[in-house]
């Protein structure tokens, strides 16, 4: 420490004694290798311009597109014409399994039986004990199941009990599940709010088990109508409720059955409703399910619609002079 130079800073050490022992060059690596390999990894310049090299996606001359939102994600309403061309796709295995319960189905049923629709009612739906009487007489059938108590497999159960009594292997043409909801939720049974969340967790397996089991519940004889139509409330209103739909699509996809939630009140979900009920008392009904009297009085509309047919029927008995001659004429 005393023969230190005075020019030389105390804290200055020499690259010589930190520099990294050279180790001894094998047969294979050649002197010019081992430099240019040194002069890479330790030349600061160097590394400089290759980070100054690289592709920056995230500055300025890159921009990033923009956050995607709502608005964007939504997809439009799908039309009837795109309704009607709606494909599945299957795999092979699928459309073999497919193929062989419409086949068995036939063989129990007969292929010229007309398979029954089935609509479910829950009772958490206002006036639901009025429901029954607005149904079609011919080839519709219907449960009414307990909002508070059943559970999935319970529901599932009366649904293969029903369908049984009318004939041994008898599945319905098309189903129906009247139930509450809301824009963006389905509210089937107690403390299970459907939503696209909630469905992927595992506590909604049950969930996701019973929509594919009640697929299975649909026949296979006319494909064009083996549906599931969700009433009672308005899933297409959102694109939640769109998202539920497009959920449930998925895990009935195998059975090839598809799944609608129009509005009661639209074109297409009165055409659907018109297939399950009388469409003139289901609107009243409709109309009048939040009044707070406890029975609604069907015999009105039951009268009026009389009176509609009546006043055709006397009209096309009518006959005018114009009609008299053409009559003539003809003869």
């Amino acid at each position: 420490r005393s023969q230190r130079s005075s020019t030389e800073p105390k804290n200055h050490k020499s690259k010589k004694n930190f520099s990294l022992p050279r180790l001894a060059l094998g047969e294979t690596e050649t002197p010019g290798e081992h430099s240019a390999e040194c002069e890479c990894c330790h030349d600061v310049n160097v590394r400089r311009e290759k980070r100054h090299q690289r592709p920056k996606p995230w500055s300025e001359s890159h921009p990033v597109n923009e956050m995607i939102t709502e608005n964007v994600v939504e997809t439009p309403v799908v039309d009837q014409d795109a309704e009607e061309s709606f494909e599945f796709c299957l795999t092979e295995a699928e459309k073999v399994k497919w193929l062989s319960e419409q086949q068995f189905e036939k063989a129990l049923v007969g292929s010229n039986f007309e398979p029954p629709r089935l609509v479910l009612i829950s009772s958490k739906i206002p006036k639901h004990h009025v429901i029954p009487k607005m149904l079609l007489a011919h080839n519709v059938l219907h449960i009414v199941y307990d909002f508070e108590v059943s559970n999935f497999n319970e529901i599932l159960e009366m649904v293969s009990n029903k369908l049984e009594s009318i004939k041994s292997g008898c599945k319905a043409k098309s189903i129906l599940l009247l139930c509450q909801g809301g824009p963006g939720y389905l509210y089937i049974l107690r403390k299970f709010a459907v939503t696209p969340q909630k469905l992927k967790k595992e506590s909604y397996k049950c969930v996701r088990e019973f929509w594919r089991a009640l697929s299975s519940h649909v026949s296979k004889i006319d494909q064009t109508e083996s549906a599931i139509h969700i009433s009672g409330c308005t899933l297409e209103d959102s694109f939640q409720g769109r998202e539920v739909v497009r959920f449930i699509q998925r895990l009935v996809q195998p059975s090839m059955v598809r799944v609608f939630a129009n509005g009661d009140q639209t074109e297409n979900g009165q055409k659907i409703i018109s297939q399950y009920f009388n469409i003139g008392l289901f609107n009243y009904w409709k109309a009048h399910m939040d009044d707070s009297d406890d029975e609604i009085d069907l015999s009105k509309v039951a009268g009026i619609e009389k009176v509609k047919v009546r006043e055709e029927e006397t009209e096309a008995d009518v006959r005018t002079w114009s009609s008299l001659a053409k009559q003539f004429d003809s003869d």
